[in-house]
């Protein structure tokens, strides 16, 4: 317990430390954990920024693998043999002999229909050079499936594996185009799009614990406290000077602030009916099985409008002593839990509760300072 000159601006300061470990630690702790969730939820788009990607037209149809990351730069198409709302698949070739398929989102469907008329043109000598324009980008590579086979099958109008034709080679996957835009939800499965929705949640809520450390929380909630029972920011900071310090507890004469990194109460005595300490106690499982049990202390009050207030302090030593040290500033209020009061709280008659409260409060107050005056539970219950 320590008793010295403090002021608002002291209680502001050891408040802004507590909410900095909060909001400011707590906030960049959850960025973290948001970007963690982001890598789980987007770990598809690596291929496409990180991974080193050989170029399509150097490698080998025998080298090509499902999954793998390509570069393109392709002016030679020879028309689409499949389509769906999103695109359809082309059929390129590099060194004259290997034909490969590629996907042309429908964006790029007028470029891709330039390229092929240019490409046929080339074929007939009408042209002397492949296109001009070109579809450059990344990709990866996906199996055909049946019906796909099939459809390359009847526009070339050979087997894949015919010996008909054995100098040309058809490779029996396509490249899959993309951008990071349409890759992140082309590929997003359920764990993937809940990872993302974690990832936004606590990016912005810690974002939202900086900003607002920043912005002054800490003050704006003992504004918001004072301005609950029309607490005059002169009359506290007067009241705090020689204020009793017991934890996280400040009790002046006419008022007791309570606060944590999360909190503040801040409850004129006038106001106060009744104050007890509430103890509630955690049983920890893993797996089902009981470990370990943990136990939180509050300190409970009701005002004249019968609003509870909860305030968190450390220990049961501090919310005893808290409490003692209250009653003794203000010896008029109901102190300490009884199943009676409770009964009382919840019975509907509170209202003779505050009757009893201010009754006392009056004679305390006629009678000046007196040192042991308690107030008889008998009043009312």
């Amino acid at each position: 317990m320590q008793l010295g000159d403090l002021n608002l601006k002291e209680l502001y300061a050891e408040s802004r430390k507590k909410t900095f470990i909060f909001r400011v630690i707590g906030g960049l702790f959850l960025v973290i954990v948001s970007f963690f969730y982001l890598i789980l939820s987007t770990s598809h788009l690596f291929g496409y920024i990180f991974s080193s990607k050989p170029d399509l037209g150097s490698t080998a149809l025998s080298e090509l693998s499902e999954d793998d990351w390509y570069t393109y730069d392709i002016n030679k198409l020879y028309g689409y043999y499949s389509y769906n709302n999103d695109g359809a698949i082309y059929i390129t070739s590099y060194n004259n002999e290997d034909f490969v398929s590629i996907f042309v989102d429908k964006d790029d469907k007028n470029t891709a229909e330039q390229i092929t008329q240019d490409t046929l043109d080339f074929l007939k000598g009408t042209r002397d050079v492949s296109s001009d324009k070109h579809l450059k980008g990344k990709g990866y590579l996906v199996k055909l499936d049946a019906s796909q086979k099939s459809y390359l099958e009847q526009y070339l109008g050979i087997g894949i594996t015919s010996d008909d034709t054995p100098k040309i080679e058809v490779s029996d996957y396509y490249l899959m185009t993309t951008t990071p835009f349409k890759l992140i939800f082309s590929r997003l499965s359920v764990a993937d799009l809940m990872f993302l929705l974690f990832a936004v949640f606590f990016f912005f809520f810690g974002i939202y614990g900086i900003f607002s450390f920043i912005f002054g929380a800490h003050k704006k909630k003992f504004k918001k406290a004072m301005e609950k029972y029309g607490i005059l920011e002169e009359v506290l900071e007067k009241d705090m000077e020689n204020a009793c310090v017991i934890g996280n507890a400040y009790i002046g004469n006419e008022h007791v602030v309570i606060y944590d990194s999360v909190n503040i109460k801040i409850v004129p005595f006038d106001s106060l009916i009744w104050a007890y300490m509430h103890v509630t106690e955690t049983q920890h499982t893993t797996y089902g099985v009981k470990t370990k049990s943990t136990k939180s202390y509050q300190i409970i009050m009701w005002d004249y409008n019968k609003n509870k207030i909860m305030a968190n302090v450390k220990n049961e030593s501090d919310a005893i002593m808290i409490i003692a040290e209250m009653h003794n500033k203000a010896p008029y209020f109901y102190s300490g839990y009884s199943k009676e009061l409770a009964a009382a709280t919840d019975g509907g008659r509170f209202n003779e509760m505050v009757s009893a409260v201010r009754e006392s409060r009056n004679k305390y107050l006629n009678r000046g300072n007196i040192n042991d005056q308690t107030i008889s539970e008998n009043q009312v219950c």
